[in-house]
């Protein structure tokens, strides 16, 4: 009887992580439209041009077909009346494995960085910023 019902707890437990990541990974822009989505990828691009991949370079990543296909940041982002958000991220991924907690603090402080559009202020959204390789 003690099996069974720590069985049914540890499937309760796994079936919520599973949805919780795949909640995670759905249209993350249901509250925002289209110009509002352009937007964020103009923004998302400058970014990552400016801070990001100087960022893998200085922390020498690099992404390869054979050992590195992806790398990324889930964030929360509420964006303010200034045009400057809070950010915090939710979710790490770099070659199969998380960013270490300094490599994060950097990243959020790079991240503050962002100027958002008028067109997102007083919006709150979780996107992703990084990307993968097709191999």
């Amino acid at each position: 009887m003690k099996i069974k019902k720590y069985f049914l707890i540890f499937i309760f437990f796994f079936g919520f992580s599973c949805y919780s990541q795949e909640k995670l990974k759905e249209n993350i822009y249901e509250v925002l439209d289209k110009v509002q989505i352009d937007k964020w990828y103009e923004t998302r691009k400058l970014w990552e041009e400016k801070y990001f991949y100087t960022f893998l370079k200085k922390h020498k990543i690099k992404f390869s077909c054979a050992h590195c296909v992806s790398i990324y940041i889930d964030i929360d982002v509420h964006v303010m009346e200034d045009g400057h958000a809070h950010v915090k991220v939710l979710q790490t991924k770099k070659c199969g494995s998380e960013f270490n907690a300094k490599q994060i603090t950097e990243l959020e402080k790079l991240l503050f960085n962002m100027q958002f559009a008028h067109e997102l202020k007083n919006k709150k959204f979780v996107a992703r910023v990084g990307n993968g390789l097709k191999c």
